[in-house]
């Protein structure tokens, strides 16, 4: 939690932030993305997303705490850029007020 600590000034500023499931776990010591993403939360953030690879993404906010499937199940040839291209959707879509 040192580490989590060491992020408050940033956490306290962010609207939404987005971790993979490995990022999640190890800054927060808590191994359910549940407990992870209110630990987040507690910092400051409305809005946590955690991408969880093939089985999709965990979306946390005071309104919402859902586990997602993933759209279509495929195995990418190179992951770079995975989490920008989700985070670049997710923010399009809150933009456009998509559930």
């Amino acid at each position: 939690e040192k580490g989590l600590k060491s992020l408050q000034g940033i956490l306290n500023k962010a609207t939404i932030v987005k971790f993979n499931e490995t990022e999640i776990k190890e800054l927060t010591g808590k191994e359910k993305i549940l407990d992870a993403s209110e630990t987040i939360a507690e910092y400051g953030p409305g809005i946590v997303l955690t991408t969880l690879g093939k089985k999709g993404c965990f979306v946390y906010s005071d309104s919402v705490k859902k586990s997602i499937d993933s759209y279509r199940k495929f195995t990418p040839i190179d992951k770079t850029g995975a989490g920008d291209a989700f985070s670049c959707g997710f923010i399009f879509g809150d933009l456009k007020n998509w559930d």
